[in-house]
């Protein structure tokens, strides 16, 4: 089994050196000035130059249009990890220094894959509705060009899209993924549509840096729907982090998701 997966990298970092791993300099159209010795998502057929905008999902498309014999595909990015070889559902694990990346073992993953669609993270649990966190974090008004979307483009979603944005308060965060090719090229297709269409009717000409970077925010939660649709199996795998900090324990992550669960009940 071939596996590839993708580290999204903007600058010079350590990157493991694992052969599965495959470093992508993201964004790299906007600058050819700097090398960092790994491929870049300007190659072949890409969006790279609207990185600002789409952050790690132009290694996505770059991946999507790009990447041949390959059996699965994954994201990730040059300072999170999945740890495959943990069991729990937490989102997040300890902080690790990059020779402590947890390998990538083809055979590990072909394992998971035979029992599951999808690699995810573990969920991020918050106060709020999916909808109403968005909206507070970014815009009502791009969640409703959003809703407007799929009701165009892919109107039979529009279920999985209201129950996931309006009757939850948790998704997998961060565009992380790993799964069969194949899938994750039916994804590519439904996503790159829809984010197509609503950037033709959103202006972002005056939005900060961070704001700005919309589609990426969108497809954060926009996996979930997909998940939801398709009815797929997630086995959910947490984060390794190579940033230093302090990983909240396994307790505070437990009260955190029995405080938002409590929280959105009050409130919906």
């Amino acid at each position: 089994m071939n596996v590839k997966i993708l580290v999204c990298c903007h600058k010079n970092d350590i990157i493991p050196s694992q052969d599965n791993y495959m470093p992508i300099h993201v964004g790299k159209a906007l600058h050819n000035d700097i090398d960092l010795g790994i491929t870049g998502d300007n190659t072949g057929d890409n969006i790279s130059i609207k990185n600002k905008n789409y952050c790690e999902l132009t290694g996505v498309y770059w991946a999507w249009k790009n990447l041949e014999n390959v059996d699965v595909v994954g994201l990730c990015h040059y300072r999170r990890y999945f740890d495959l070889t943990s069991t729990s559902n937490y989102d997040r694990e300890p902080y690790v220094g990059v020779n402590d990346v947890p390998n990538v073992y083809p055979e590990n993953i072909e394992k998971i894959l035979q029992h599951f669609d999808v690699i995810l993270p573990g969920n991020s649990y918050i106060c709020d509705s999916v909808w109403d966190a968005y909206a507070i974090a970014h815009s009502r008004a791009e969640m409703v060009e959003l809703e407007k979307a799929i009701i165009k483009r892919c109107p039979s979603y529009l279920g999985s899209f209201n129950f996931v944005m309006k009757e939850r308060n948790f998704y997998c965060g961060c565009n992380m993924l790993i799964c069969k090719k194949q899938l994750f090229d039916s994804y590519c297709i439904w996503l790159f549509d829809l984010l197509g269409e609503v950037e033709k009717n959103i202006d972002i000409s005056n939005y900060d840096s961070y704001q700005a970077r919309i589609y990426g925010f969108m497809s954060e939660r926009l996996l979930n729907v997909f998940v939801h649709h398709n009815k797929l199996s997630v086995c959910h795998r947490p984060i390794v982090s190579l940033i230093d900090g302090k990983s909240p324990s396994r307790v505070k992550q437990i009260l955190h998701r029995i405080k938002s669960n409590l929280c959105f009940k009050l409130k919906y």
